[in-house]
């Protein structure tokens, strides 16, 4: 896989990882700065302890709306290069994906596909 190839993976699962943190972070510290409770943990609704502010709970539950939106099309990206990679590329980067398949000695161009009995190799 080309370096470029190698880099955007990279990127891609890291942004990934990281929305699925912001998203939930966003939307709770934006409700609890506009004064709304918020159940945390099963514990209960928490209301506000502290000052609140609604233009900056309203900044914020703005953009978790945009973070939400970013990560559909970032994940939509993410799944469109898989398709590329077995589709066009025909190398097996998409299944290897899938659990108990990956050889993890081998490049993933290398690692055969495997149908039922049969194996093909591209």
């Amino acid at each position: 896989m080309a370096a470029w190839m190698e880099w955007s993976s990279r990127a891609v699962h890291w942004a990934l990882y990281a929305l699925l943190l912001a998203i939930p972070a966003t939307a709770i510290v934006g409700a609890y700065l506009e004064g709304h409770p918020v159940t945390f943990l099963g514990i209960g609704a928490l209301g506000p302890i502290g000052p609140l502010s609604h233009p900056l709970g309203q900044t914020i539950s703005d953009l978790h709306g945009s973070l939400g939106s970013f990560i559909v099309w970032i994940a939509g990206a993410h799944a469109a290069a898989a398709l590329f990679h077995h589709f066009i590329m025909r190398d097996n980067v998409l299944v290897a994906m899938l659990p108990g398949i990956r050889d993890q000695s081998s490049d993933i161009r290398t690692v055969p596909l495997v149908i039922g009995r049969h194996t093909t190799d591209h």
